[in-house]
C-alpha cells in the first residue's frame, strides 16, 4: 500500500474513532430520543411520547446512525438502540409525500433487513403505498406533494424504496412506477450539462410545464443537494437493475457535481457558486462522495469511476480538515458546515443527514461496506 493511501486510511480511522466518541457521548445523553433538526449544532429530539406529533422527513436518518454503528462495529449495545429508537419511530404518523426514503431506507429497512424486524418491514412497506398513492400516469412521476402537479429531483433516491417494496412482495408495481419516474427524471430533469433542475411543473394531462427551485439559487442553477440525491438515486437504482441508461445519467451528474467544487473540493450549497468564499453544503458533499463510493464498489475497475472516487477522498479529506467536530466541543453534530435550507434556516448547520451520511462514507472508505437497504 502506497504512503498516500496508508496516510488517508489513517485520517479516515482518526476521523471515525472521533465521531463515535461524539455519538456514544451523544446517545448516552439523549436517551431513547431520535434526533432532528439542529439549532448551533444541539439537535431537537423526539421521544415516545412527543413522536406522533412529528412530520420531519429527516428523522429516518437519526434511527440510521445506530444501526450503521452495530454494522461498523458488531457491538450488541448499538443494535438493542437501534432496535428502541426503531420501535419509537414506527410511532410516527406517515407524512403524505414523496420523501418515504429518506425516511424509512436507514430506519426501517435497515432494521428489517437486519434482524428481520415484522412492525419496521410493515412499516416500511406502508411508506411505499403512501408512496405509490403520489404516482401519476398523467406524466409518470411521483408528486412531491399530493396538491401540487410536479415533482422533485430528489426522488430519483426516494423510489429505491420502491425496489425494496418489489423484491419483499413479489408486486412488481412498485418496480414499475420507479421505473417510469425515472425516464421522466432523464427526460425532463438532467440537463444537457449533467446538471439538475429541482421542480419540474405539468399540467393536468401530463404535459411539462415550467422548471423552478424550491431551494437553489435560480430556476436555472443547480442545487447541490438536489444534484447529490440524484446521483444517489441514480448508483442505487443501477444497482437493482443494472441498467446501463442509469449508469451514463450517474456518470453525467457526478462529472457535473465534482467539476463545480469550491477550492476545497467542497459544494458550495448551489453548483452555480465556486468561490472560496461561497457558502458550502457539507451535506450535499458527503451525499455526493457516498454515491461515487457506491458505484466505483459495483465497478472497481473503471477507469472513469476510480477518477471520480480520487476527487470524493479529496472532499472527505477536506471536510475531516475543515468540519468536523472535536469530541470537546460538546456539539451533537459530527460535521458543520451544512446548509438545510438556504432560503429559511442559513448556513454551518449540522444536519443529521449531513452527520449519517459523513459516517457511511468513512464507513465506506475503511470497510467493505454493503447498506442493508441495498
Amino acid at each position: 500500500m502506497s504512503n498516500d493511501k496508508l496516510n488517508c486510511k489513517r485520517i479516515f480511522t482518526d476521523a471515525i474513532e472521533e465521531a463515535f466518541l461524539i455519538i456514544d457521548r451523544n446517545f448516552n445523553k439523549w436517551g431513547l430520543k431520535i434526533p432532528d433538526m439542529s439549532n448551533a449544532g444541539v439537535y431537537r429530539l423526539w421521544s415516545m411520547d412527543t413522536i406522533q406529533n412529528a412530520d420531519s422527513w429527516r428523522m429516518g436518518f437519526g434511527v440510521g446512525i445506530p444501526w450503521l454503528c452495530w454494522q461498523y462495529t458488531g457491538d450488541e449495545h448499538y443494535r438493542d438502540y437501534a432496535d428502541k429508537l426503531t420501535d419509537i419511530f414506527c410511532g410516527m404518523p406517515y407524512i403524505p409525500d414523496q420523501c418515504q426514503g429518506v425516511l424509512y431506507l436507514p430506519s426501517c429497512v435497515s432494521a428489517y433487513k437486519a434482524t428481520g424486524n415484522s412492525n419496521a418491514k410493515q412499516r416500511a412497506l406502508g411508506a411505499a403505498d403512501v408512496m405509490m398513492k403520489q404516482f401519476t400516469q398523467n406524466g409518470n412521476y411521483f408528486m412531491a406533494y399530493k396538491r401540487y402537479k410536479n415533482y422533485v429531483a430528489d426522488t430519483a433516491f426516494n423510489t429505491v424504496l420502491l425496489h425494496w417494496a418489489s423484491d419483499v412482495t413479489g408486486d412488481g408495481a412498485y418496480y414499475e412506477a420507479a421505473k417510469l419516474h425515472l425516464e421522466t427524471e432523464m427526460k425532463h430533469t438532467i440537463r444537457p450539462d449533467g446538471s439538475t433542475c429541482h421542480v419540474q411543473w405539468f399540467d393536468d394531462s401530463g404535459t411539462p410545464l415550467e422548471k423552478t427551485t424550491a431551494q437553489g439559487y435560480s430556476f436555472d442553477s443547480c442545487w447541490a443537494r438536489g444534484q447529490a440525491w440524484t446521483m444517489l438515486g441514480f448508483a442505487l437504482h443501477y444497482r437493482f437493475t443494472k441498467n446501463p441508461a442509469y449508469l451514463d445519467t450517474f456518470r453525467h451528474l457526478a462529472e457535473y457535481f465534482f467539476a463545480n467544487l469550491n477550492p476545497d473540493h467542497i459544494s458550495c450549497w448551489d453548483l452555480i457558486f465556486r468561490g472560496a468564499n461561497d457558502t458550502v453544503d457539507t451535506a450535499a458533499s458527503v451525499i455526493a462522495v457516498c454515491a461515487v463510493l457506491e458505484m466505483a464498489k459495483q465497478l472497481p475497475d473503471d477507469t472513469a469511476l476510480f477518477k471520480l472516487k480520487e476527487k470524493a477522498v479529496l472532499t472527505m479529506l477536506s471536510i475531516i480538515r475543515n468540519y468536523s467536530v472535536s469530541y470537546d466541543d460538546y456539539i451533537h453534530s459530527l460535521i458543520l458546515g451544512g446548509v438545510d435550507n438556504m432560503h429559511h434556516s442559513g448556513e454551518n448547520q449540522g444536519l443529521i443527514y449531513g452527520d449519517y451520511f459523513y459516517l457511511e462514507a468513512l464507513v465506506r472508505l475503511l470497510t467493505d461496506f454493503e447498506t442493508y437497504w441495498q
